[in-house]
């Protein structure tokens, strides 16, 4: 007999279960009562999965097609049995067995789930019209869709999670702030719902009635709190309640929301209240122990010259990419809100670094520093600046990339961990090809970059493997991963290569395909903006001696396009310098490139140029 109450997560089979048909077969019909039955349950606060055997892309692609999509997290689609994988997902989520109901047509499926979560609850088409019938019964108590949200926040997390080599990472990057309210009060229905509620951590397992909770609150013998915490990922809101007696410092209740389980909120807030008595009841997923408060709650953040305090209209803007946006920036006044991250050349050498603004390196940037000194010792090209970076400082509403060299650039991975990469060279020009390995060792005018040794490149290719280039899915994984990892208040404006006027038909078409999955990517994805290269390049004269190298015009035009996007989101008197300059400057660089080096006329021009635009 299924426990209704006790519902906290609905897993649900697609095929013969949640619609009607098999996917993979031919196409499937949807079934109107359990359309509806997901809207209610997300309405009452009752979260929705999907675990199915089926191809993932077109099972979320159908399941959005019938309206539904968007009410199922934590989806679990693949052709692997489905125990370990339902296991895997309540360990995710932070949830007991006890509260979860696994919906499948096949009782070999159910049969399976149950040995790996014995105190799962499961059913099949009758047990779908029992629960439809008690929803309906239930008054709505989350409209909003308030917990359906916060646990789209923890999926969120879980798949950045998985990019770092250990927690304690992860932790430290995701900003955690707890903090701990005393106007309990005025929120004593959300605590007593947590009382009710919480079980994993729940230290005392005290279920005080709404009368009793309240008699506590308003005796001056108890020091009682709420808890919030919020973090880079989203805010959590009320997770957290303790009651403690004055007398002998022992807690009535001290009990957390799963949804922070792993987090160490619970060990903060005992170690900040003084590691009072505790006596514990039952099972708890994560004891208390007199340790340290956890550094990664509440750190403190630098403060230096490139806070963002301070600053009266907009917020900061740190554009970062090669060439091209160095150039677009040169149009632009200057604005002390505005950091720059570009290509740069190695002090006391001759060494030019561009792949620190490639996303492969944007992501090495959460790499620990037992890594990255691992990166560089297997990579001679891998400088310690291109592994440091303020990407992920949180301090910028707006961060300007170039997506110009993904389209560029040969992507590596390590053998023994996929997840360190590294770019170098062109991709079409593989540095684990012998017949490329010159191309790296003597500097050309068509590479001039690179010098290395056969020792070096020796070490590099037993360690890495030739992934390629970008490519529109590896890019909106990068997204994917990033936007998480970046405060709410930070939007992203990416550069799209050109594809107009240019005969390099693979440039061409890599540009062009990674430009139209961004914009698809843009119109669900309000924190992405993208300025568009085509309305810069006018003909074939506007490009130099390759597809993202322009005339000084082009800059101009990409720095007004940059302008627009950030003025149009809320980014207050950033202007652009006046258009003559760029008239000046495509004037000075055919002087420099037609005239005489020494004559007069060149002499007089540069000066009246120089002094034109202001300088000495």
């Amino acid at each position: 007999m299924i426990d209704f109450k006790k519902i906290k997560l609905v897993v649900w089979d697609l095929d013969d279960t949640f619609w009607e048909g098999t996917l993979s077969e031919g196409d499937v019909q949807s079934v109107e009562r359990n359309l509806e039955l997901v809207k209610m349950l997300s309405d009452q606060g009752i979260i929705n999965a999907v675990c199915s055997k089926n191809d993932k892309e077109p099972a979320e692609a159908r399941l959005n097609e019938m309206g539904v999509g968007e009410y199922f997290v934590f989806n679990s689609i693949d052709w692997t049995p489905k125990g370990p994988r339902i296991h895997a997902m309540l360990q995710e989520m932070g949830l007991r067995a006890t509260n979860v109901l696994f919906l499948d047509d096949n009782p070999v499926n159910l049969g399976e789930a149950l040995h790996f979560e014995p105190q799962l609850m499961t059913g099949g088409p009758k047990e779908i019209s029992l629960l439809n019938e008690w929803t309906k019964a239930q008054p709505a108590s989350d409209m909003e869709h308030k917990r359906l949200q916060q646990y789209r926040v923890l999926e969120q997390k879980q798949t950045s999670k998985k990019k770092f080599a250990n927690n304690e990472d992860f932790l430290f990057i995701s900003h955690t702030c707890v903090t701990i309210r005393k106007d309990c009060l005025e929120n004593i229905d959300r605590i007593h719902e947590l009382i009710l509620r919480t079980n994993q951590l729940n230290y005392t397992k005290l279920r005080s009635t709404k009368e009793e909770l309240q008699k506590v609150l308003e005796s001056n013998d108890y020091d009682c709190g709420y808890v919030e915490v919020r973090d880079d990922f989203g805010d959590y809101g009320t997770v957290g309640f303790y009651a403690l007696r004055k007398g002998d410092r022992t807690f009535e209740h001290f009990l957390f929301s799963c949804r922070t389980i792993g987090q160490g909120v619970e060990q903060w807030v005992y170690a900040t209240l003084g590691y009072p008595n505790l006596k514990v009841v039952g099972e708890v997923v994560n004891p208390v122990t007199d340790a340290p408060a956890p550094a990664w709650i509440n750190q403190e953040k630098k403060v230096g010259k490139n806070d963002s305090r301070g600053i009266s209209e907009g917020g900061r803007i740190l554009v970062k990419g090669p060439c091209d946006l160095e150039n677009a920036l040169h149009y632009l006044q200057a604005d002390d809100r505005i950091d720059k991250e570009f290509t740069y050349v190695k002090p006391g050498t001759n060494e030019t670094y561009f792949a620190h603004n490639h996303s492969a390196h944007i992501l090495d940037l959460l790499l620990s520093p037992t890594q990255k000194k691992e990166m560089q010792d297997d990579c001679a090209f891998v400088d310690g600046e291109m592994l440091e970076g303020k990407f992920f400082s949180g301090q910028y509403e707006w961060i300007v990339l170039s997506t110009f060299l993904e389209s560029d650039f040969g992507v590596y991975h390590k053998r023994s961990n996929p997840k360190l990469r590294v770019v170098i060279g062109g991709w079409e020009k593989p540095l684990h090809d012998a017949q490329f390995r010159f191309w790296y060792q003597t500097r050309n005018p068509e590479q001039p970059y690179y010098f290395l040794t056969d020792e070096q490149i020796d070490c590099f290719v037993k360690h890495y493997e030739f992934e390629g280039h970008t490519t529109p899915q590896g890019y909106l994984s990068f997204l994917d991963t990033v936007l998480p990892l970046l405060p709410e208040k930070t939007k992203l404006c990416l550069i799209l290569g050109a594809t107009k006027y240019h005969e390099d038909e693979v440039k061409v078409r890599l540009h062009r395909e990674l430009n139209e999955a961004i914009k698809s990517y843009s119109a669900s994805h309000p924190r992405v903006r993208y300025v568009e290269l085509d309305a810069c390049v006018m003909g074939r004269g506007d490009y130099t001696n390759q597809i993202n190298h322009f005339r000084r015009e082009v800059y101009y035009r990409m720095s007004q396009e940059i302008v627009k996007v950030l003025s149009g989101e809320g980014v207050v008197g950033l202007k652009n310098a006046a258009k003559v300059f760029a008239w000046l400057d495509g004037f000075a660089w055919w002087v420099s490139r037609h005239m005489k080096e020494g004559g007069w006329i060149k002499t007089a021009l540069r000066r009246a140029y120089r002094k034109a635009k202001g300088m000495k």
